[in-house]
């Protein structure tokens, strides 16, 4: 279980005033400079791109229902993850926009582009040593961030 992960989706979902995803960083393509959020279907179906038939599935690993699987629509987002990683709590925040392209794997993904270059955002997360959950809700959610962390005297990582 993901506590803070958890908070953080909570926290962008009333911010946002609409659902918000948990989700992971899984791939990237140094290439084209995209990157992938994915998780094994838990994105809500207000997330889905509309030009994509949402489908019930099994979890991939554990053989259990009840799954979505479908791409992220494309568009601009905020992720955050109220993070804990050495020892030091503080909020990170970045942007991106997922753009339209096929699934990346199973369950719920979206390919997507950081608002930085993507080395820069990389090296942020892994010079941080992030936790593998991040925060996703659809717009720009950064300012209403940047005020709880000032609320609750925590400090701002912007990655992205």
């Amino acid at each position: 279980a993901d506590v803070c992960g958890s908070f953080t989706a909570l926290m962008m979902q009333e911010l946002a005033d609409e659902p918000a995803l948990m989700a992971d960083l899984v791939d990237v393509d140094e290439a084209d400079g995209t990157g992938v959020f994915w998780h094994c279907g838990l994105a809500p179906l207000s997330m889905c791109d509309p030009e994509a038939q949402p489908e019930a599935t099994i979890h991939t690993n554990r053989k259990m229902p009840l799954l979505h699987q479908f791409p992220l629509k494309p568009g601009r987002f905020t992720f955050a993850r109220l993070s804990q990683a050495r020892g030091e709590t503080k909020l990170v925040i970045g942007e991106g926009e997922f753009i339209r392209r096929p699934m990346a794997f199973t369950g719920t993904s979206g390919v997507f582009r950081f608002s930085r270059p993507l080395s820069e955002a990389l090296r942020a997360i892994m010079d941080e040593a992030l936790e593998h959950h991040f925060a996703i809700a659809y717009g720009d959610h950064r300012a209403a961030l940047k005020g709880v962390a000032s609320s609750l005297s925590l400090p701002v990582l912007e990655i992205a």
